[in-house]
């Protein structure tokens, strides 16, 4: 089991759900096609649905947009984030909807659901293996689970540089973690690589999205330094710009009994 300070992570994410928005690219664009994949295995209608980690609402958009819902149940840690929703709501003119805040490996979970979906967040979770017997207990036989997550490549130059980062799971990992209590329909992983001017803004764009809530380091004048050197030296190309990698996986789950 992970252990993560889940008021770390809530308090980053709630100081920059503002600036979330317009700097999380790659998760915007995951949860689009998070939401696209769903449509080949989600056959059935959808009269009870619960997203985990809704945030400001990035699969919340693409799954009220391109899904015919009964009631859907929104879930995330960090509270101000319903405000978003609120919007969303008025926009697409969708009400039937309830929020659910809190941990989502706390809080007590709708039941007889027919789907749960996610994005970009269960890499924050303590225990995959709890979370898959909690969604399979919370939907129906058949019901799907359909999540987003980041593989062990993603953020490697910040694990490399600095010796921090999340502890992600491989592919194989999560299937078999999840074997227990699902039948695996679909997976799907890539990489994305961000080209920023310097380190500095690769220390930024992990600010303004919030991400950075795995630790408390504060970074002294030496180490900065160093941290520069070392980014420049392994991670830049001919052109001066440094990367920054990100790997998503896309998981699409069967639950059985």
């Amino acid at each position: 089991m992970k252990t993560i300070d889940k008021e770390i992570v809530k308090a980053r994410f709630g100081k920059n759900f503002h600036t979330y928005q317009n700097e999380a690219s790659v998760q915007k664009n995951v949860a689009k096609r998070l939401a696209d994949t769903l449509h080949h295995f989600q056959t059935e209608p959808m009269t009870r649905a619960l997203e985990i980690g809704c945030g400001t609402g990035f699969l919340t958009e693409n799954m009220w947009f391109s899904y015919d819902i009964g009631t859907y149940y929104l879930n995330d840690l960090v509270n101000p984030m319903s405000g978003e929703i609120l919007k969303m709501a008025v926009d697409q003119a969708f009400y039937n909807y309830s929020f659910l805040p809190g941990d989502a490996e706390l809080i007590q979970y709708p039941q007889h659901l027919d789907t749960i979906v996610s994005s970009s967040t269960v890499q924050w979770f303590g225990s995959l293996e709890k979370f898959s017997k909690k969604a399979a207990q919370a939907l129906k036989t058949d019901g799907i689970l359909a999540f987003s997550t980041f593989g062990t490549q993603n953020f490697r130059e910040i694990k490399t540089t600095l010796g921090v980062g999340l502890d992600y799971s491989s592919p194989e990992e999560l299937s078999s973690i999840f074997s227990e209590k699902f039948d695996l329909l679909h997976q799907d992983q890539w990489r994305q690589t961000l080209w920023l001017d310097s380190p500095w803004q690769v220390l930024r764009h992990i600010k303004t999205t919030g991400v950075n809530g795995c630790g408390k380091d504060f970074l002294g004048k030496e180490k900065l330094k160093k941290f520069e050197e070392s980014y420049y030296a392994n991670f830049s190309n001919s052109e001066g710009k440094v990367s920054l990698t990100y790997q998503p996986i896309i998981c699409v789950m069967k639950a059985r009994r």
